[in-house]
């Protein structure tokens, strides 16, 4: 507009007196208008300007996006593959079970078909069960007969060595002992003495094992004793069976008395026989 103008005044200066208010106010509107829409301009450049910078982030974003979308979707490309090959896995293994499973029915069937067999023959085979049983136990039998012999013929091996062992060494002991005897006189009176003490021990045992007997028969004759005694009335017979028991537990007490007293002279006859080999031993040593 201002370059217009000065195109109308530079053609129209002769007429520039006649026009100069007009030409003022135009010139001044024109100015004002000018300016108004050159901050109108400037006012649409930022706003354009700034529409293009949001236009730019929501650019930025939306590719962002696109390359996170790219991204899952490669993700998902992948994930379908595997799921294709997984499929393709299963699909076999399917028909392998199935193959496995037509398998399995054969099976099946034959062991039924078995089993209707073996149903017919179980009375058969019932009767087998049984004799193969007692086969078995027989067997067991002669087993543990077996084994017991091998056991028993192993101790008698191991006590045959431990016999050897006692004889070696009771051997030893003897030549030990016969060496002594041919050099003290007095090994031999001890040796003898010791057995005698050994013959002693034995009357003792028995004589203890016979005052046993007695006392047992002592407590039995004294209950049936005293049962009697207590009836207050007593047959012929019953009369004459308390007076046998009487006499009976009298002559039990008799033999008693004697056995402890043939006890005590045992013991005694064992005591003067350590005394000597005490005295024996001492002198020999």
């Amino acid at each position: 507009l201002v370059s217009m103008t000065h195109f109308y005044v530079d053609d129209a200066k002769a007429d520039l007196r006649k026009s100069s208010i007009r030409a003022s106010d135009f010139i001044e509107d024109g100015g004002y208008k000018g300016n108004y829409e050159l901050i109108q301009g400037r006012n649409d450049v930022l706003f354009s300007e700034n529409s293009f910078f949001q236009t730019e982030d929501k650019y930025l974003d939306a590719r962002s996006d696109y390359f996170e979308l790219e991204d899952s979707f490669d993700h998902l490309f992948s994930e379908y593959d595997q799921a294709k090959d997984d499929l393709k896995e299963l699909k076999s293994k399917k028909r392998r079970v199935e193959g496995e499973l037509s398998d399995l029915q054969k099976d099946l069937d034959d062991l039924e078909d078995s089993l209707k067999s073996a149903k017919q023959q179980q009375p058969k085979l019932e009767a087998e069960v049984r004799q193969t049983k007692r086969e078995m136990t027989s067997i067991y039998s002669s087993e543990a007969s077996y084994n017991q012999a091998v056991r028993e013929l192993r101790n008698a091996s191991s006590r045959s060595e431990n016999l050897k062992q006692e004889f070696v060494t009771a051997q030893a002991a003897h030549s030990k002992k016969v060496e002594q005897l041919n050099n003290d006189p007095n090994i031999a009176k001890i040796e003898g003495l010791k057995k005698h003490v050994a013959a002693i021990d034995q009357i003792i045992e028995n004589k203890k094992s016979a005052l046993q007997k007695l006392n047992d028969q002592k407590r039995d004759v004294a209950g049936r004793l005293a049962a009697l005694r207590k009836k207050p009335k007593k047959t012929p017979a019953e009369v004459k069976e308390q007076a046998r028991l009487a006499k009976q537990l009298e002559d039990i007490n008799n033999q008693i008395e004697n056995a402890k007293d043939d006890i005590v002279q045992q013991n005694a006859k064992k005591k003067k026989a350590l005394d000597e080999i005490a005295i024996l031993e001492r002198d020999s040593n």
